[in-house]
C-alpha cells in the first residue's frame, strides 16, 4: 500500500504539472528524485523559464533544474548549450595522458591546448528572488575534460 507521503507527493505533483503545462513528463521515479529529460523539446530555454523557481544543478554538459515537491525533487535535465551561452575566457595546457589498457588497447592522448569555458546563463536561469541587475554567470568548474578524468 502506498504511503501517505507518496500519495501527497503525487497530488502535489499533479497540481504542479497543471500550473506548468510546458514541463515535459517524468522519465523515472526513484526514492527521492523524479527524473525528467527535457531533450528534444523545440525550445529548452522556454521550458526552463516556464518551470518557475528551482534549484540550479550543473552536471558536466547538463543543466538541471530541481523543483521541490512534497518530499521529493523533480529534476529536469537540459543540454547546457541549449539554455546557456558558452564563452571562451582563456586557454589551458593539457599534458599528455596515457589511458591504460583494460577492455581496449592502451591509448595515448597527446598534450594539447583547450578552451576554458564560462557559461552565461542570463536572466532565464537567475534565481527568482534575485534582482534583475545581478549577473547570472556561472563559471563552469564542474565540467570534466579528458584530462580531468583519473584512470
Amino acid at each position: 500500500m502506498a504511503s501517505e507521503k507518496f500519495v501527497t507527493f503525487l497530488r502535489e505533483l499533479a497540481d504542479w504539472y497543471e500550473t506548468h503545462p510546458l514541463a515535459p513528463e517524468p522519465y523515472a521515479l526513484e526514492n527521492e528524485k523524479v527524473t525528467v529529460y527535457a531533450f528534444g523539446v523545440s525550445d529548452e530555454r522556454a521550458v526552463v523559464k516556464a518551470l518557475g523557481s528551482f534549484e540550479k544543478v550543473y552536471e558536466g554538459d547538463y543543466f538541471n533544474a530541481a523543483v521541490s515537491i512534497a518530499n521529493k525533487k523533480l529534476v529536469f535535465y537540459f543540454h547546457r548549450d541549449k539554455v546557456c551561452t558558452p564563452k571562451v575566457v582563456g586557454r589551458r595546457q593539457v599534458p599528455e595522458r596515457v589511458i591504460p589498457s583494460s577492455y581496449v588497447p592502451e591509448q595515448v592522448i597527446a598534450a594539447h591546448e583547450e578552451d576554458v569555458i564560462e557559461w552565461d546563463c542570463g536572466v532565464v536561469l537567475a534565481p527568482q528572488q534575485a534582482a534583475p541587475s545581478e549577473p547570472a554567470t556561472e563559471t563552469d568548474a564542474a565540467v570534466l575534460t579528458d584530462s580531468d578524468i583519473p584512470f
